[in-house]
């Protein structure tokens, strides 16, 4: 939001007041109530930045009107058809260059470095050893604690360094995986320790490129095109038509372009403002719309019965969700070709997970995460930094995988997973306020010797409690094995907030 000129008033003058010596006072200036004597130098300075706040502010006050204007007087002006096809004209480009011009407002005003944010969750979930962790800014509690750690790392480092080199060749390596692991995403100038690190020398690095913007953007530009053709004059034509075996289906293309574009801009806006909008987020936009564009032509060669509805209103459905139209053109052979046609359905899929959508599915299959099992055994550090979601909403995802993970088993009796049954025993766990690992693990410490809450929670996997005794026991003491589980018990600890000190001695498996 733009400050009022009031605002930039108190601002510049604050400044000028403090930048201005009292020793050289200008015959014009007056004592301000603090004392301090602006020069008429500081006032021209900050009437300058509030004319320029003023003209700035009616420049885009008329910008606006003018764009306003630009489409209602033709609008009035024209007769219908001349209308349709200024619609089409202005529409279509502008359609196609939305997407790109979300990705250039985000690289212009994207705020500061998310490095302090990432460093502070490695603590808290304990990925490593203080020492083996990157250096926290200094205002942090942690710095003191890592200082502590890393200074015997670093004094065992340049002892070895110099029985093994030359004299004066010994310069400890200022390396770290896990900085390293930030710098590869979004530059190594956007790393706040900078000049702890690399000293005053500060510069500008690209981290990604731009192609696949401009891909994506001929690519659309394509598309709308098609979908609204602005019919100028015809007077230039290409060919005789086509000679293939078969006519391309324009009118479901354009609804499956459409539905593609559709969850296209929808994702782009979210992850704008969840700071996640990167060049690479443009190369799924790209696979997307060919994807569709050969899962339609497909599609349309299949009776219409088999849709359900109609081929338009499939294509569209089809372009929001290609998957479904994949999973369409695989049954509709399943018949006749039998068990050589793999399922596309995975028996741990991400939908089962609260709180988890279709965005964010989409989101963690670019990551190369399509269902649980990968959730579970994600690298969590590379999880936290690239997808740009809240570090307890991806906790709370992986802990409830890795419960789902674990009774699922119990509730099928062949590799084929009984979904109904499976649901019955989450939904009866969640009744006694289970629905996560660690709700499991701390329910079991607190209540075992509690026999109707064995009873309660025996019964909802169908065993005796004898048996369902035995099984949890067997189900903690498998995750306990589980490198992510710890990480995900330590951030549910939140003993950060009681300024724990690191458990010495401890020695458990990381991520990263």
């Amino acid at each position: 939001m733009r400050p009022n000129s009031e605002s930039i008033t108190i601002k510049v003058t604050a400044e000028s007041a403090d930048a201005a010596s009292p020793s050289e006072p200008s015959e014009a200036s007056e004592p301000s109530e603090e004392g301090q004597v602006p020069t008429t130098k500081h006032r021209w300075s900050a009437r300058r930045v509030i004319y320029t706040a003023q003209a700035s502010q009616l420049f885009l006050w008329i910008l606006m009107i003018a764009v306003v204007l630009s489409i209602l007087l033709p609008a009035i002006l024209l007769q219908g058809p001349s209308r349709l096809f200024l619609l089409k004209v202005i529409l279509a480009p502008v359609l196609a260059w939305l997407p790109g011009w979300i990705y250039l407002l985000f690289i212009k005003n994207k705020g500061q470095s998310l490095y302090d944010e990432y460093v502070l969750n490695l603590f808290r979930l304990k990925i490593d050893t203080y020492g083996n962790l990157p250096a926290p800014p200094q205002h942090m509690t942690y710095f003191e604690k890592w200082d502590r750690a890393h200074k015997r790392i670093r004094d065992y480092s340049k002892g070895w360094l110099q029985e093994r080199s030359k004299p004066g060749d010994a310069s400890p390596t200022k390396d770290n995986l896990y900085r390293k692991k930030f710098e590869a995403v979004y530059g190594r100038g956007s790393v706040s320790t900078f000049e702890m690190i690399y000293g005053k020398h500060r510069w500008t690095e690209r981290t990604e490129t731009f192609s696949p913007v401009l891909v994506a953007t001929a690519l659309l530009c394509l598309g709308w095109s098609v979908v609204l053709p602005p019919d100028f004059f015809g007077l230039m034509g290409l060919g005789r038509g086509s000679d293939s075996f078969f006519d391309l289906p324009y009118e479901a293309l354009k609804f499956g372009f459409i539905g593609a574009y559709a969850f296209t801009i929808q994702d782009l806006i979210r992850r704008y403002f969840r700071d996640d909008l990167k060049a690479a987020a443009y190369i799924p936009v790209v696979v997307r719309v060919i994807f569709v564009s050969l899962i339609v032509v497909s599609a349309t060669l299949l009776p219409e019965e088999s849709l359900g509805t109609s081929v338009n209103m499939a294509a569209f459905v089809i372009g929001f969700f290609p998957q479904a139209g994949l999973q369409l053109l695989f049954e509709s052979v399943r018949w006749p070709l039998g068990k050589l046609i793999p399922s596309l359905r995975t028996p741990h899929p991400l939908t089962w997970i609260d709180g988890l959508t279709i965005w964010h599915e989409a989101r963690l299959a670019e990551e190369g995460i399509d269902d649980m099992e990968h959730l579970a055994s994600a690298n969590m550090v590379d999880l936290v930094l690239r997808t740009r979601s809240p570090i307890g909403r991806l906790i709370d995802w992986m802990d409830q995988a890795l419960l789902h993970l674990r009774v699922l088993p119990l509730t099928s009796h062949s590799r084929k997973p009984d979904r109904e049954a499976h649901w019955k025993a989450i939904q009866a766990l969640a009744a006694l306020g289970i629905r996560s690992a660690t709700d499991l693990q701390r329910s079991w410490d607190k209540l075992q010797t509690d026999p109707h809450f064995v009873g309660r929670i025996s019964s909802a996997l169908n065993l005796a409690p004898d048996e369902g005794r035995a099984v949890f026991k067997t189900i903690l003491a498998g995750l306990d094995s589980e490198a992510n589980f710890w990480h995900v018990m330590q951030f549910r600890k939140r003993q950060w907030l009681d300024d724990a000190q690191e458990p010495g001695g401890e020695s458990r498996p990381h991520a990263a």
